[in-house]
């Protein structure tokens, strides 16, 4: 694969934002170069199990990474974000665990597995940096199940609407989106939903679900 001299303007935008922002120039040049640009509608998968393992750079819109079971029922993993370089915890893999979807129009600079682990072989220093790449996502991975195992359905619920809530604006979420996102059958949600309401804690209505 050709080597691009310059990276694109959108390319180094991302990276200014990245925790690679730290890498040489050369490095990034010789490793991003080889990258080529995909994008993705809103809810299109980009991953499925069993697929090939990509490393992507976000360069816009949002991943969410989930599991499946074989009763279908779906548990959000983590949710990566513009700057951040996709498929790096599964370096150690053949092929992809989880599925990962695409939230809003997301465009990803994408490069051949190889290519960085040749590029990583070949520079320490650049090595240390990715591995601490690769840290950061096991340690928020980490976060978000202590916060799952801990936590009641009602609490998850809670978490979930504050991390997503706008200037106090109600949450868009149907039952059974909210259900896949803390991993619980959607009748479990339903009878949350409901207590909390009674409670005072939210209001739930045609504009979504709005914490008090």
């Amino acid at each position: 694969m050709d080597v691009i001299k310059r990276l694109p303007n959108e390319v180094e935008t991302a990276l200014s934002v990245s925790s690679l922002r730290n890498l040489p120039v050369s490095f990034c040049e010789t490793l991003f170069g080889r990258g080529v640009l995909a994008e993705y509608g809103d809810s299109a998968l980009v991953n499925r199990p069993g697929d090939p393992i990509r490393i992507a750079l976000i360069l816009s819109g949002k991943l969410r990474l989930y599991y499946e079971n074989a009763d279908g029922k779906r548990l959000t993993i983590c949710r990566l974000e513009k700057g951040d370089l996709a498929g790096v915890v599964s370096l150690a893999s053949e092929s992809n665990t989880l599925y990962a979807e695409a939230e809003g129009v997301t465009r990803l600079w994408v490069i051949p597995k190889e290519s960085l682990e040749e590029t990583l072989y070949k520079d320490v220093n650049a090595a240390s940096v990715v591995i601490s790449e690769l840290g950061r996502h096991l340690e928020k991975l980490v976060g978000e199940w202590i916060a799952f195992a801990f936590s009641t359905v009602e609490e998850r619920i809670l978490r979930y609407l504050n991390g997503h809530r706008k200037n106090r604006e109600p949450v868009r979420i149907s039952q059974q989106q909210l259900a896949d996102e803390i991993g619980t059958a959607r009748e479990v949600v339903t009878r949350a939903l409901r207590k909390l309401n009674q409670n005072g804690v939210i209001i739930t209505d045609k504009k979504g679900i709005r914490l008090l």
